[in-house]
């Protein structure tokens, strides 16, 4: 939820990839709490199967594809921010 959005932490994360030259309007950001601390997801493109996304992962800008992308199903990312 928006109360729990930390946004001094949100735009430096933006920023940073933004260095890297990765066009941030290209995916979509979600926050969630691990620890105590906050991180971030980030999911880019949209796949018919995880299998599609896995096929995929050779086009990702370096910056992200040195992370070690993960496809993911919308439910385990609203899971993971649930805290499920």
């Amino acid at each position: 939820g928006s109360r729990n959005f930390n946004g001094e932490a949100y735009y430096n994360y933006l920023d940073t990839l933004e260095s890297k030259n990765i066009d941030v309007s290209k995916f979509r950001i979600y926050q969630k709490s691990s620890n105590g601390s906050v991180e971030f997801g980030v999911i880019y493109g949209v796949f018919e199967s995880r299998r599609q996304a896995y096929q995929n992962i050779q086009q990702l800008p370096e910056a992200l594809k040195s992370r070690g992308p993960i496809p993911r199903t919308i439910g385990g990312i609203l899971n993971e921010i649930n805290g499920r």
